[in-house]
């Protein structure tokens, strides 16, 4: 597995927000700056890919860092469909 870390010095995150930030429209923007489906598609496409992704905050005001880990070699599912859409 290749890991990638990306960590930022901002808001942080609470607890409860870390249980769900990946879910589908999950938002803590205000009203009309955001959709919530970032995160949700990044993890769909990480995992799709036999990968995984971690958030993890120490709480409000501590910034934040997620890890991303990817295979060196794709999936054999990622593979074959690969072959089946250059058919």
């Amino acid at each position: 597995m290749a890991e990638m870390e990306f960590t930022d010095t901002g808001c942080g995150m609470a607890a409860e927000t870390l249980e769900n930030i990946f879910e589908p429209f999950f938002t803590r923007s205000r009203t009309g700056k955001g959709t919530g489906l970032g995160l949700s598609i990044s993890h769909r496409v990480i995992s799709q890919h036999g990968g995984e992704i971690d958030a993890y905050s120490a709480g409000l005001n501590q910034g934040s860092t997620f890890t991303v880990r990817l295979p060196l070699q794709p999936p054999l599912a990622v593979k074959e469909e690969t072959l089946a859409h250059a058919a």
